[in-house]
């Protein structure tokens, strides 16, 4: 298992920066490798499923199903994303009010089920995503400061 966790500070209430992160139309404009999203179904738990196609290393796509596991209305939301039945990664945005703004952490936490080569596999995907996170909290800064 390979845990990958970034913090940081939105000039704006924790309200505003929930509602806007929760909804997966607006993930294309906060993190860069989103492709596509596509078959969006609300969960009576307030969140989503949805399907993705998403861009990594080297120009290859892939392919995501992502479902909602946990909302609570702002203070976190997580999510579950499978790639084949060998990937699944599981992610939680949590959401802190304070003065006026919102503490943001963003914690991945990568399950890869193949045998012998999961460790590699895992220490390839932090290699991934640790410019993505930056990326992802300067466009919600972005969008939500406004």
């Amino acid at each position: 298992m390979a845990v990958l966790e970034k913090t940081g500070t939105i000039n704006a209430p924790v309200d505003k920066v929930f509602n806007f992160s929760i909804n997966p139309k607006n993930w294309k404009e906060i993190d860069p490798c989103i492709i596509e999203i596509r078959n969006v179904q609300s969960l009576p738990n307030g969140g989503y499923r949805f399907s993705c196609k998403y861009k990594i290393v080297g120009g290859f796509h892939s392919e995501y199903d992502i479902e909602y596991t946990d909302v609570i209305p702002n203070e976190l939301f997580s999510y579950r994303y499978t790639c084949c039945k060998y990937i699944k990664v599981d992610e939680v945005l949590s959401f802190k009010s304070e003065n006026g703004k919102t503490n943001l952490t963003y914690k991945i936490i990568n399950k890869v089920h193949i045998p012998l080569i999961n460790a590699l596999i895992e220490k390839l995907f932090i290699k991934i995503y640790e410019p993505i996170l930056p990326k992802f909290l300067v466009n919600l800064k972005a969008k939500t400061e406004t």
